[in-house]
């Protein structure tokens, strides 16, 4: 079976199975009516009304079980051999009344007929799912019941004309059958689009926001953080003004693109959190909405990786792509601002102070804050700090990393 086909009969049979059992119970208790009260009112000897009931019983009763098994919920066609099994004891349960079918103001056939026109209409219900199943089911349980009706010896006419409602039974409850599994399988097939829908929805969303800020936002929460200590790293590609004015739009955009992927994949193995990009720039953080048990070191470590990967990576457009990045460690400020394009920024003097860090640094190097260098400092391996005048501040100590 198909995994689309497992799913969808697994999910109709668990929501179909309290009134599959609710019809077992009935079929039990108008069962034990018949043991209980049978010897009252049929003359001569019971016993094979007693035998057949109890079969139909233990029958009724063993599918009732397999109805919470979790074969019931994987095996499509294992309410064949029960319904063919229940309606062969029904049809000796029927055989009992022949005796008395005078008394009773019918014949043998119409019980036979009327109780097999009502069998079926129960496996509407009772086997869903799979009409392939309701199919042989219903076909096999036609087949019996006229070979059955057939021994009692009418006229070939005759014989057609008792079965008649029999088969118009059959038409009408394979229609039903099918209409209702169409449906069910209509409705399924539509709730899994829309669950697929939902999970590309929230990936987009994920992609766009952290997991976290997502939920809230979705709670109608406004989204504000305070972050005692997170390491910002800001990277930029060494001479970009100078490639966009020689490089054609299309070009321009795959070494972009070429810079952008190699960084998204060293955030995500290094667990560093994409911000943003700016112009040729790219903004992450380190130890905000992922926790970090050293940010400092892990913003250097990610820093290190993307200078090791676009080392290795081959030339775009016939050009070797450098960067300059700046890392700063201290409090910044979390949030969702806007209603178009929304995304989770970081506001501060320590963006700004990584930011003007980045700037001093030279092509392929990797240049930090005192506040970084101390808290990485055990770490990860510096060379000699020296002043940077750097714009809006004023001389900064900073220190290189020694890759």
């Amino acid at each position: 079976m198909e995994p689309d086909q497992r799913s969808f009969l697994e999910q109709e049979r668990i929501r179909h199975r309290p009134t599959v059992r609710t019809i077992c119970f009935i079929g039990m208790g108008v069962l034990a009516l018949y043991i209980l009260s049978g010897p009252m009112f049929m003359p001569g000897d019971t016993s094979r009304m007693l035998y057949a009931s109890a079969l139909m019983m233990a029958l009724i009763g063993a599918y009732a079980l397999t109805v919470n098994s979790r074969w019931y919920l994987r095996i499509w066609w294992i309410d064949i051999p029960f319904f063919v099994g229940i309606f062969c004891a029904q049809l000796n349960v029927n055989r009992s009344f022949f005796a008395v079918s005078g008394d009773l103001g019918s014949t043998p056939s119409s019980l036979v007929l009327y109780n097999a026109v009502t069998f079926l209409i129960t496996m509407i219900v009772g086997i869903c799912g799979s009409f392939v199943a309701f199919s042989i089911a219903a076909l096999l349980v036609v087949v019996i019941c006229s070979v059955f009706t057939a021994n009692f010896g009418s006229e070939w006419t005759g014989f057609l004309v008792q079965l008649g409602p029999l088969y118009t039974a059959l038409a009408l409850s394979a229609w039903a059958n099918y209409a209702i599994w169409s449906k069910s399988r209509y409705a399924w097939k539509t709730g899994r689009e829309l669950e697929e829908q939902r999970a590309k929805t929230e990936a987009l969303l994920y992609n766009v926001l952290p997991e976290p800020v997502a939920e809230r936002l979705r709670n109608g929460d406004t989204v504000a953080d305070s972050f005692s200590e997170v390491s910002v790293i800001f990277v930029d590609l060494v001479g970009f003004s100078q490639l966009s004015r020689t490089l054609s739009p299309r070009h321009l955009v795959e070494v972009l693109n070429r810079f952008f992927t190699l960084a998204d994949q060293c955030a995500e193995r290094s667990g560093i959190e994409k911000v943003k990009t700016i112009g040729d720039a790219y903004l992450a953080v380190a130890g905000a909405t992922i926790k970090h048990e050293n940010c400092a070191v892990d913003a250097i470590e990610f820093a290190k990786a993307l200078m090791s990967e676009l080392s290795k990576s081959p030339p775009v457009s016939g050009l070797t792509l450098q960067v300059r990045v700046g890392v700063h460690t201290g409090a910044v400020v979390g949030g969702v601002i806007g209603s178009a394009r929304m995304a989770y920024d970081y506001w501060g003097d320590t963006v700004n102070l990584a930011s003007r860090i980045q700037s001093a640094a030279d092509p392929s190097a990797i240049l930090v804050s005192e506040q970084t260098y101390y808290r990485a400092h055990g770490s990860v391996e510096f060379g000699s700090p020296r002043l940077e005048l750097l714009k809006g501040i004023g001389e900064t100590k900073v220190y290189p990393v020694i890759i």
